[in-house]
């Protein structure tokens, strides 16, 4: 078992890259005026199943380390990201029930006036909006926690950006106002040769 800081952290980019790759599915959503279909928010629920199932296993298996530091930290930072994505599910419940009824709407041949359609409008985008800062926000406390278990080594932070490309990871950058080198000294020039 592998629960050092720096296993801990990659894990914990992983899960937030999870996260990142689902907001950026609803995010398309979002910019385009027809509602999505059942079957993108079912595959999208099926996601985001998938993460939570993912973050309740690791907090499992970090269950029987809790003796270590890295584990005890990565375990909380798990624990406290599961409110988030169960809201984030909830949103997408609520969005999954919006397009059904829509679409059954449609399939009896029913046309429903435009207050409705406006209103089923904002529901559909007020769920994905939601749905996006909620996930968001556990994205961001995962990144938060798996940057204190690390520190800024090289090898750890090309890692994190090959697993998250759309994570910022710092790296140091010269100084632009950095001493420069003292220059050579000047020759001594012999006095027999000052006088020709």
């Amino acid at each position: 078992m592998n629960n050092t800081p720096i296993a801990s952290a990659l894990a914990l980019y992983d899960t937030a890259s999870s996260i990142d790759r689902l907001r950026f599915h609803l995010r398309s959503q979002c910019s385009t005026p027809a509602h999505p279909s059942v079957g993108a928010i079912t595959g999208q629920i099926g996601a985001l199943a998938g993460i939570i199932t993912g973050v309740s296993t690791e907090i499992t298996r970090l269950g029987s380390d809790l003796f270590t530091a890295p584990a005890r930290r990565a375990a909380e930072a798990y624990s406290c990201v599961l409110p988030l994505l169960g809201e984030g599910m909830t949103e997408l419940g609520r969005l999954h029930r919006e397009v059904i009824d829509t679409r059954n709407t449609a399939l009896g041949n029913e046309r429903p006036d435009e207050p409705s359609a406006r209103r089923s409008a904002e529901i559909v985008t007020g769920c994905l909006e939601a749905a996006d800062e909620v996930l968001g926000e556990a994205a961001v406390e995962l990144r938060a926690e798996a940057a204190h278990l690390t520190s800024a080594s090289a090898p750890v932070q090309a890692a994190a950006r090959a697993r998250s490309p759309h994570a910022r990871v710092a790296v140091p950058v010269a100084s632009a106002h950095a001493v420069p080198p003292a220059s050579a000294p000047m020759p001594v020039v012999p006095a027999a040769a000052k006088g020709r």
